[in-house]
């Protein structure tokens, strides 16, 4: 049985958004900035093996500025 509560549907629908904006500005800052060539990214047995998103996620800060 699945239960609809409108408003928090509403909100998490905006949040994803912003998430998913937020990750796609992080992968294009890691790259301008170079991180895609990062060691970690290639390091056998490292947290960030082949995660370029988590390693922009890990080093790129966002802040949503008051008119957004």
């Amino acid at each position: 049985m699945e239960t609809e509560c409108k408003p928090i549907l509403v909100k998490l629908s905006i949040l994803k958004k912003l998430k998913a904006t937020v990750e796609k500005q992080a992968l294009e800052a890691a790259r301008m900035q170079g991180l895609d060539k990062h060691e970690r990214l290639k390091q056998e047995g490292d947290f960030y093996q082949g995660d370029l998103l988590g390693l922009a996620m890990h080093s790129c800060s966002f802040y949503q500025c008051f008119e957004c």
